[in-house]
């Protein structure tokens, strides 16, 4: 287990504790998102899963579940090298229509389909 949010860019971010650590509901900021000033946050390392495959600190995936709550688009691009050579499994859970569309911008050049699992 890594305590790093993957995402496109490398920095720091701030995550919304909704409700308590471990919450599933606990979030990156989404693009425009306020909150109040009482929310509890946590700051994170934002990281680009291509450059630790790089570095050799994670090995090439095969199999990747995602399930970032919005963000999985990002997640993504920053791993697109590494997918584009090992074209892993890939399993997404999709919050809304602008992380699917950036999901398929991602995946589709590289021959992904998209197939939904509902119900």
């Amino acid at each position: 287990c890594l305590e790093w949010a993957a995402s496109d860019t490398e920095g720091e971010s701030v995550i919304v504790i909704d409700k308590g650590l471990g919450s599933t509901t606990s979030h990156l900021l989404y693009v425009g998102e306020t909150i109040e000033q009482d929310t509890p946050t946590q700051r994170i390392t934002r990281v680009r899963a291509d450059d630790l495959v790089a570095a050799g600190k994670l090995r090439p995936p095969d199999f990747i579940k995602l399930d970032v709550e919005g963000h999985g688009d990002s997640a993504l691009r920053g791993a697109a090298e590494s997918i584009a050579r090992t074209l892993p499994f890939v399993v997404a859970s999709m919050h809304s229509p602008q992380e699917i569309e950036g999901i398929k911008a991602v995946l589709d050049p590289l021959g992904y389909g998209l197939e939904s699992f509902r119900g």
